[in-house]
């Protein structure tokens, strides 16, 4: 069988794993999206294991386990930035955030002390409206009716604009 991930040819036709990078095998009728590899899964599962511990330790207070999620999520997408957003009324506040263009963007003038209008115009705005997910693999490439506050944000801050 043919390993989704690396393409391998692997000899034992019923093998659960590849030889190659150890990438878990699926079969017919199994998806045909790759398989995260043995890495994958522990650094995974490390990241998991840390937002865990400082959920331990941090009963009372939300904020250490949102630094420990931006920074496991930024490891683990291998992103510069990533933000939490927390609907608050009409907008959205930074509840935490990691990397330069996350620390520029609260100091910005559209985040007003690190709030974000709550509008269809921002790709975190329209997730939060329409209550899914709406990923953008970059904003600016996007027609100009679509987000535009999230372009000019992009335009002054870089990034893609993925939520």
């Amino acid at each position: 069988m043919t390993c989704p991930r690396c393409q391998h040819e692997n000899p034992v036709p019923d093998a659960q794993f590849c030889l190659r990078c150890e990438a878990p095998v699926k079969h017919a009728g199994d998806s045909h999206e790759p398989a995260a590899s043995y890495g994958d899964l522990l650094e995974q599962q490390a990241a998991t294991g840390e937002i865990l511990r400082v959920i331990s330790r941090s009963p009372a207070t939300a904020e250490p386990v949102f630094g420990a999620i931006v920074r496991s999520a930024a490891a683990l997408c291998h992103a510069p930035d990533v933000l939490i957003l927390i609907a608050d009324a009409d907008s959205l506040r930074v509840a935490a955030s990691v990397g330069p263009v996350a620390i520029s963007v609260q100091t910005s003038q559209v985040f007003r002390g690190g709030r974000l209008p709550l509008t269809r115009g921002f790709v975190s705005g329209r997730a939060f409206i329409d209550r899914r997910t709406v990923h953008i693999h970059d904003v600016g490439a996007m027609p100009d009716d679509e987000f535009p506050e999230g372009k000019a944000l992009q335009r002054a801050y870089g990034g893609h604009g993925t939520t």
